[in-house]
């Protein structure tokens, strides 16, 4: 793992405090994902932090790519990313749940953990990229560091423990609420 447990701590402490912590359970919960899955994708993206990354070209706390999804752009170009980092999350919650559909139609009889980690390096080194990877044993081998995949499971064992006692000292907090989207999207 890239992080030390400590380091995973105060992530959590200082992201548990905003309002981002509840929409992103939300909205991982929407899609049936593990909340701590996606916080593990955050926390490798940006730390836990709503931020403009990788020379402007990533957007938001999951750093959706503005290259690839117009919903980048739009919200980095009109400043929504700060204002409205909520339908950057649905997206992004939206695109992981994708690729873990995708994953269980084109290799199936994995295990959810193998899924899982497919799906984070997709998420990095897209579906196609992942795919070379899984063909020769490792799904990470196009990906940032050729560990990004293991990197996010390392992540996700620390995140659905805080995730978990976050929930359960606010309750109601991973209730869905209407789908977020930006207009015209």
């Amino acid at each position: 793992m890239n992080i030390t447990v400590p380091e995973i701590q105060s992530q959590w402490n200082r992201f548990a405090a905003t309002p981002l912590c509840n929409l992103l359970i939300q909205e991982a919960t929407r899609v049936s994902l593990p909340p701590g899955f996606v916080a593990a994708i955050a926390s490798r993206e940006t730390n836990l932090i709503n931020e403009l990354g990788d020379g402007n070209h990533g957007v938001g706390l999951i750093q959706i790519d503005v290259r690839y999804h117009p919903i980048a752009l739009y919200a980095r170009d009109n400043g929504l990313w700060q204002s409205e980092p909520g339908p950057l999350i649905a997206f992004g919650c939206d695109f992981l749940n994708q690729n873990l559909y995708r994953a269980k139609m084109t290799f199936p009889g994995l295990t959810l953990s193998q899924y899982l980690k497919f799906t984070a390096s997709a998420y990095n080194a897209g579906f196609g990229g992942a795919s070379e990877g899984h063909a020769d044993g490792n799904s990470d081998l196009h990906t940032t560091g050729g560990d990004y995949g293991a990197d996010v499971m390392d992540r996700y064992v620390i995140f659905a423990g805080l995730v978990a006692m976050h929930i359960m000292n606010h309750p109601g907090c991973d209730v869905p609420g209407p789908v977020l989207k930006y207009p015209g999207f």
